[in-house]
């Protein structure tokens, strides 16, 4: 909730804004669409539009065709959702409209469970998803990559973990499929970290009309070396009619060893602490991602007063719903922005999937909270203390 000035950086960015020459776009779409001429195009995008996925996973005609040669398409047993007349009970009384009604409505226990889908103005979607081995093999898939993007669309921000490939096009490529839909996102991308051949990396991919980059970004490291992956932390801010208004927040994105969770969860509270050092200009800590442990067993991370984790232990996170390993974690005082609204995006269920379909996506499931577009706004459902989880 600060109000303080930012230092800008360059470097780690890149974005994508919409508009090109005409001659740009045509060449680019005889390109995709695998034409010599503009008189094979219409055969070709008939083709092409009647095998788009839309929202809810089934096949639709559609009015946006989609990147590259190879057109995603639906999975084979794939059954389309009954229409519910569902809205999210998440943002009723705000103006919003839930544009998938075909989403099944979860039981109204006051926490969404599906989908932050579409936002109004006055709020920010933040997700997490580990998209499993995230390189070359898996952005060549263009039926998972259909699935990826369309999951991306759907937050504001999302902090990526276990991208694992020697090629620096992943996230660049991943942004670009993205911003293709009409609205450009930019990306932050990390080193690659690990301490064996198996180097990841951490990325953050965000909505530029909405989000604004603050600063250049950072790898926090633990001075005794307790990580394997040290936490990539990023500055962003809400774009609002007044900027001195926006809601801004440092994001770190972390990854822990499986082999090492109780070290590396307890050694996140050094790493907050050098973070808030690092970061004078801030106060808004949000650590998100894959902590591989639910926050049961968050060790001395619980035991920071007023850390509060968006997901709570019943919330399965993993694709096999056993356990629950990801989640957003924060200062409930200092970080009032929060909605009390969160969730786990369930792939299988929202696409209509079987676990081995889903499995090709990722082994893990997104997870998210909503947020105020502006500084020092009013909590939404009370918060508790992680510790009381």
């Amino acid at each position: 909730m600060s109000r303080r000035s930012y230092p800008l950086g360059t470097g780690l960015i890149r974005s994508y804004p919409a508009g090109a020459g005409l001659l740009v776009v045509i060449t680019t779409v005889l390109g995709w669409l695998g034409c010599d001429s503009l008189s094979q195009v219409a055969d070709r995008t008939a083709d092409l539009l009647n095998r788009v996925p839309n929202a809810n996973g089934t096949v639709a005609t559609s009015n946006t065709a989609p990147w590259g040669t190879a057109v995603p398409t639906q999975f084979p047993s794939q059954i389309p959702a009954q229409n519910t007349g569902y809205q999210n009970p998440g943002y009723q009384n705000t103006g919003y409209q839930n544009p998938y009604p075909n989403n099944p409505a979860p039981a109204n226990t006051g926490v969404v469970v599906n989908t932050p889908a579409y936002q109004p103005e006055a709020f920010i979607s933040i997700g997490s998803f580990n998209i499993q081995v995230f390189g070359v093999d898996k952005i060549s898939d263009p039926t998972v990559m259909s699935y990826l993007v369309d999951v991306a669309r759907k937050f504001d921000i999302l902090a990526i973990q276990e991208i694992r490939s020697t090629d620096d096009t992943i996230i660049p490529r991943f942004a670009q499929m993205i911003s293709q839909f009409g609205v450009p996102y930019g990306y932050v991308v990390g080193p690659r970290e690990g301490r064996t051949n198996s180097k990841e990396q951490y990325a953050f991919i965000y909505n530029e009309q909405k989000i604004q980059r603050l600063d250049q970004g950072m790898v926090v490291r633990h001075p005794s070396q307790l990580l394997h992956r040290d936490p990539l932390c990023v500055t962003f801010r809400c774009r609002t009619p007044d900027p001195r208004s926006g809601f801004s927040f440092t994001l770190m994105n972390i990854h822990t060893d499986p082999d090492d969770v109780p070290i590396e969860v307890n050694a996140l509270v050094d790493i907050l602490q050098l973070a808030r050092q690092a970061f004078t200009y801030e106060d808004d800590f949000i650590l998100l991602g894959d902590f591989n442990a639910s926050p049961r067993q968050f060790g001395r991370l619980a035991q920071v007063s007023n850390l509060f984790a968006a997901i709570p232990p019943e919330m399965t996170t993993n694709t096999l719903r056993t356990k629950c390993y990801d989640n957003i974690v924060f200062d409930r005082i200092a970080t009032s922005e929060f909605q009390g609204k969160y969730g786990v995006f369930d792939l299988a269920s929202f696409y209509k999937l079987d676990p081995q379909q889903a499995l090709l996506i990722s082994d893990h499931q997104p997870v998210w909270g909503l947020f105020s577009a502006y500084e020092n706004a009013q909590p939404g459902l009370a918060a508790q203390p992680l510790g009381f989880r």
